[in-house]
């Protein structure tokens, strides 16, 4: 099952992903290919210190200078994407024509929502409720190794004032371009490195799970968690091991294009509301619920779970996530049973349900949160 097909897979299946993909050092030739594509008035989109901090900033400050390109620097993105934030730039005067999102996913999550509200000069919230709006084109260069936005239609925000995070899909959020720099992930201290590792983890199980998966998306998935078994630890101890961090960051790429297709499913949905009500990390939420999630799907016998597990075993997972000091009882983050039917609640109306390769009710979410206290 692993690596053939059985006619009824192959029967009928689409695949299309339009982001064209820089994979390497090949940041300047990318930088110039998109100017000279999608124009010279540009939005620099990051976060507020760390991209400047580790000089990831500066080099593509200084591209930018060495082709005369008129840019403006808006670096207010907060660790979760923010609806709030987002609006802020309706105050952006100027006829800018194209973004480039610099950070994690997080702020490449948020340029493509800021796209559409300067392009369209209304806030984001209307925008989304109505769905029919343009974009700027985006450039997207992820500093991280995990979320994979750079190649998805994809926008996960969070809105702390109903407490709630969603995902948005919506075509126009597909970057034109994504440059793929290990070099720009080299700086990541070894905590980021594993939350965001777990989360690429994460997105390519789910994917592989997912009743949407396709055969293109199914041998991404499988040879992502490959990757991500034997680089992970790798990368966790060794910040500056190119090879491990090249892994790591394919990994992390064939996770965006294979969640692309299929999206995610419970498992992220379990992992939002921890962030909403307790800011743990999105990543780090998502790997806190991945063991109960695997072991009742091992219960109810999911018959694909077998073929992630001849890869990367329970035991293999558990000794990973120990070298990782990734403490999963919930209790362990001060989170009680009190807070169990909210959680429960705020699950029940995610789409991310829609494909989960069982059946999903109140009672199966709430004992999967209580089985993790």
């Amino acid at each position: 099952m692993l690596w053939y097909f059985t006619n009824m897979e192959l029967k009928k299946f689409r695949y299309f992903n339009p982001v064209k993909i820089y994979f390497g050092d090949n940041i300047e030739k990318g930088i110039k290919e998109f100017i000279e594509i999608y124009g010279k008035n540009i939005i620099i989109v990051t976060g507020k210190k760390s991209q400047f901090e580790n000089g990831n900033y500066q080099i593509i400050s200084n591209i930018l200078k060495r082709y005369n390109i008129n840019y403006t620097l808006w670096n207010k993105i907060s660790p979760n994407a923010r609806y709030d934030e987002i609006d802020e730039t309706i105050s952006l005067k100027g006829n800018y024509n194209s973004i480039i999102a610099l950070g994690g996913g997080s702020v490449i999550d948020s340029a493509k929502c800021i796209g559409a509200v300067i392009r369209n000069h209304k806030d984001i919230r209307s925008l989304l409720n109505n769905g029919n709006f343009n974009n700027l084109p985006i450039l997207a260069i992820p500093t991280t190794a995990g979320t994979g936005s750079s190649v998805t239609q994809y926008s996960v925000l969070m809105d702390k004032k109903n407490n709630d995070k969603r995902g948005f899909a919506h075509k126009t959020f597909f970057p034109k371009t994504a440059i793929i720099s290990p070099n720009f992930t080299m700086s990541m201290p070894a905590k980021l490195t594993a939350n965001t590792g777990l989360d690429a983890l994460t997105h390519l199980i789910e994917s592989y799970l997912s009743t949407r998966a396709n055969p293109i998306s199914n041998l991404m998935a499988l040879k992502g968690i490959k990757l991500i078994k034997e680089n992970l630890l790798t990368a966790y101890r060794e910040s500056e091991n190119g090879d491990a961090r090249t892994n790591m960051a394919m990994a992390s790429l064939l996770g965006g294009l294979a969640i692309s297709q299929t999206g995610t499913i419970l498992l992220h949905a379990l992992g939002y509301p921890l962030t909403v009500y307790y800011d743990i990390p999105h990543g780090l939420a998502n790997a806190i619920m991945l063991m109960p999630f695997i072991e009742f799907m091992e219960e109810i016998s999911v018959k694909r779970l077998h073929d992630i597990l001849s890869i990367l075993s329970l035991p293999e997972l558990k000794d990973i996530f120990n070298t990782l000091n990734i403490k999963t009882s919930l209790k362990e983050y001060n989170i009680g049973e009190d807070i169990i039917d909210v959680f429960t609640n705020n699950v029940m109306d995610k789409k991310n349900l829609k494909y989960t390769p069982f059946e999903i009710n109140e009672k199966i979410v709430t004992n999967l949160y209580r089985k993790n206290l």
